[in-house]
């Protein structure tokens, strides 16, 4: 069964079709795959091969780019990636003014994170 059609596992697939078609050579030149389920064997081949299948060939095509799928080789790097990312992230000084408070997002509503957005 293609990845796309498994919601509960494969969400992100979906972020790609849903992105800017100019936004999707950057999404697709670097999926990371991290935590427990990074842990499963075999997952980044078929990541990668779902990636490269005819479902995505308008994103592959639109960009000229063969999507890279990344996994940690050892088990630790996979479960604590994704932490260490965002601590890494977190203690930047810019991504301090990336932050909404509850007030800000009450205010302007969704539309904030376009703003502050990365």
């Amino acid at each position: 069964m293609p990845l796309r059609h498994n919601r509960r596992l494969f969400r992100q697939t979906d972020c790609v079709y849903s992105s800017d078609v100019d936004l999707r050579r950057e999404l697709l030149s670097a999926v990371i795959l991290t935590g427990g389920l990074a842990l499963m064997p075999g997952l980044a081949e078929r990541f990668s091969a779902e990636l490269h299948s005819d479902a995505f060939a308008p994103c592959n095509s639109h960009s000229g780019l063969k999507a890279r799928v990344v996994c940690p080789n050892n088990h630790t790097e996979r479960r604590s990636a994704a932490w260490l990312g965002g601590s890494i992230l977190a203690s930047l000084g810019t991504f301090q003014e990336l932050w909404i408070s509850k007030q800000e997002y009450e205010e302007h509503g969704p539309d904030i994170l376009e703003r502050r957005s990365l």
